[in-house]
């Protein structure tokens, strides 16, 4: 199976090649926006826990 039979290319969509390096700033939305409940490396670890206890399962 071909990919091109089944997709549309749009060049009005495509993204530029030399768009450089793309940094922001999160702090003005974390301020008014929302702030996380739970730290990252306690997200990652909660999913591996669940993970873990899904292939035991």
């Amino acid at each position: 199976m071909d990919w091109k039979d089944y997709v549309i290319e749009d060049p009005a969509f495509y993204r530029l090649a030399d768009m450089g390096l793309l940094v922001c700033d999160a702090t003005k939305a974390r301020e008014k926006l929302w702030q996380p409940r739970i730290a990252f490396k306690d997200l990652v670890r909660l999913m591996v826990e669940a993970d873990l206890k899904r292939v035991k399962d």
